[in-house]
């Protein structure tokens, strides 16, 4: 028989990992994170919260505090163009799985470095797509596209994914 702890933190990580995955397909295939997914990462965090931790004294000020945080950093981002707003709200719902802990640091190095690798990635799999003088099939995704801009969100999926082991652990 399976123990409830160990039920809970697979419950935990499918409620944290699931719309990051759809937040991941969201913005390689056209470029957008709808709100509703990330509205969804940031309720399932209070859910999971209130729900598997109740009394346990959780400190609602470092999580809270490390979104805003993140969120306004992000804003400063958007202003120059180097972020896309979903994106933006992508890492602030994560950063507010994580909180103020050594994950956040972990999350952020992490979805940079695979933002650089997957910057790698696209512009190799670009040129060698440009050297096939052949139309683009609808079907292949927009990130793949000469010229296309690259879609962050995957990367910040890769970082967020990257911690999801020791989420249970944060909230706790």
């Amino acid at each position: 028989m399976i123990s409830a702890p160990f039920l809970s933190e697979k419950i935990i990580i499918a409620c944290y990992a699931a719309p990051l995955l759809v937040a991941a397909g969201y913005d390689f295939w056209t470029y957008r994170i709808p709100n509703v997914v990330t509205l969804s990462i940031a309720a399932l965090y209070f859910g999971c919260t209130i729900y598997f931790f109740w009394g346990m004294g959780i400190n609602w000020l470092s999580h809270v505090g490390a979104c805003l945080v993140v969120l306004a950093a992000g804003l400063g981002l958007f202003y120059f163009n180097i972020f896309g707003g979903g994106d933006i709200k992508l890492l602030a719902a994560v950063a507010l799985w994580t909180g103020f802990t050594r994950e956040l640091i972990v999350f952020l190095l992490v979805a940079g470095v695979a933002g650089g690798v997957l910057t790698i990635l696209l512009l190799v799999l670009r040129n060698t797509l440009s050297l096939f003088p052949i139309p683009f099939p609808a079907f292949i995704a927009a990130a793949l596209q000469e010229r296309a801009p690259v879609p962050y969100g995957v990367a910040v999926v890769a970082g967020a994914l990257w911690v999801a082991s020791s989420i249970p652990f944060v909230l706790a």
